[in-house]
């Protein structure tokens, strides 16, 4: 399975300490899933902090909000909100 136990050190179910835990064969740890779920949200919460700065930058440079929309794969309702949030 190419898989290794071995000690991790941290904080789960609210205690600090050794725990044991899955590693891959290149030392990479085994995530579990609210783990994975988390970075997971936190991706997706980058993704769309990226998508609502690249709409006013687009629009700025011409593109149409049909253009923006198709090139952010977004909705036109969206393109216009995120222009709106404008600071």
């Amino acid at each position: 399975m190419g898989v290794e136990l071995g000690v991790w050190r941290g904080f789960y179910l609210n205690q600090n300490q050794p725990w044991m835990r899955w590693w891959d064969s290149q030392g990479n740890l085994l995530l579990l899933g609210e783990e994975r779920a988390e970075r997971e949200r936190e991706r997706a919460e980058r993704a769309e902090q990226a998508q609502r700065a690249a709409v006013p930058r687009l629009l700025a440079l011409g593109l149409t909000a049909e253009q923006v929309a198709q090139t952010l794969s977004l909705t036109i309702e969206e393109v216009q909100q995120y222009s709106q949030d404008r600071p």
